[in-house]
């Protein structure tokens, strides 16, 4: 039912699409060594932020004094639109960035990510919920853990979600956590616009974006997705793609269930 909003802990999985899958794998002693690159790249577009953040900030003052003249809104508008496009751009080649090169937020500590899930997933229903898309979110009742850094988890998940939400217009997205040994299995699926078959293999290039994410005007940097298997990669994760245009997408990122005694 469009509209239907759930978050339930319970074994239960998710509906899954069986056509076009990548796998994508890496392994955390590929990234032992920071990157020369990332680091002048990261250093560069943290130069490009401020002054992006504070043009943004003028044009929504300039909107605020001329509210009256619509037509000067109009175009204010469509200035500030664009301002939060590179301010998008900003954030995902810094996130990027900082994956390749190691910085310290990546420090892994043991973490439940059932409990992270949950506290994720909350702003994305009420999003879901605006758009008439029903979101339903699937949990195991006991912790799940995994050793990787918290704000990693946090991008990982709230990039994938973001896009599924993002590129449904209707119908329903569904995120599912379960333990599977010797993996904890993230899932995030979706009746969205899927991927053309022949685009799949280059999805988690830099800067792509697919034919009909780029025809469909959404915006878009097409540095999430890569980001995303960099992150999953340096904690020795997996990161899946199956999907089928018009039909819908599903993601799914393995990453290793923490076998250390955990105090609860």
């Amino acid at each position: 039912m469009l509209g239907q909003q759930n978050l339930v802990r319970s074994g239960g999985m998710s509906r899954v699409a069986q056509n076009a899958t990548l796998p994508c794998r890496g392994c955390a002693s590929n990234h032992a060594q920071p990157s020369a690159q990332a680091e002048s790249l990261m250093m560069l577009v943290h130069e490009l932020r401020s002054p992006a953040a504070a043009s943004k900030s003028m044009v929504a003052t300039l909107r605020y004094l001329n509210r009256e003249d619509a037509q000067l809104d109009g175009l204010l508008a469509r200035i500030e639109n664009r301002m939060d496009q590179l301010l998008d751009l900003v954030s995902d080649i810094l996130d990027l960035s900082e994956a390749k090169a190691g910085h310290p937020w990546q420090q892994a500590v043991v973490l439940d990510i059932a409990a992270e899930t949950e506290a994720i997933c909350k702003p994305y229903l009420e999003e879901a919920a605006e758009k008439g898309v029903a979101m339903t979110v699937e949990l195991p009742e006991s912790p799940v853990w995994v050793r990787m850094a918290e704000q990693t988890y946090q991008l990982v998940l709230s990039n994938l979600i973001s896009n599924a939400v993002k590129y449904t217009s209707a119908g329903w997205v569904s995120i599912t956590l379960r333990p599977e040994e010797p993996w904890a299995v993230l899932e995030v699926e979706d009746s969205g616009i899927g991927i053309p078959q022949g685009e799949i293999p280059r999805l988690f290039t830099e800067f792509f974006r697919a034919s009909n994410a780029r025809r469909s005007r959404i915006p878009g940097t097409g540095l999430g997705l890569a980001g995303v298997k960099a992150l999953a990669e340096r904690f020795e994760g997996e990161l899946e793609v199956a999907s089928e245009e018009r039909i819908g997408s599903r993601f799914t990122v393995r990453l290793p269930l923490c076998r250390e005694n955990v105090a609860l």
